[in-house]
């Protein structure tokens, strides 16, 4: 018996809801929006050896306490990566306060 259109959406989305919710489909979905900011270079790359393991601001250097706590910071006008910051820092541009490391 074929399956409806409907029910074929409601697959769809069930798979999805499951699948944003694993490692691959939060690395997706992170690096998506990277590119959508602009952001420029090895993403999926960056993400895996550098966003994913960092676990302090390279500012303030307070520890991440959840994952929406942690922003990677870029230039607009390049779109290079230049660090992991801390929400707070990231919002009020405390990272122009630090001689920036180059990361990639």
């Amino acid at each position: 018996m074929a399956k409806s259109i409907s029910e074929k959406r409601r697959l769809a989305c069930d798979y999805q809801r499951v699948h944003n919710k694993t490692p691959e489909g939060i690395r997706t979905r992170v690096v998506a929006i990277w590119k959508y900011r602009g952001v420029i270079g090895n993403l999926h790359k960056y993400y895996d050896d550098v966003y994913l393991p960092e676990t302090n601001c390279h500012i303030c250097e307070k520890e991440f306490k959840s994952r929406r706590d942690k922003c990677m910071d870029h230039s607009h006008k390049t779109g290079k990566i230049r660090q992991v910051l801390c929400v707070n820092c990231n919002v009020h541009d405390n990272w122009r306060k630090v001689l920036i490391p180059k990361l990639f």
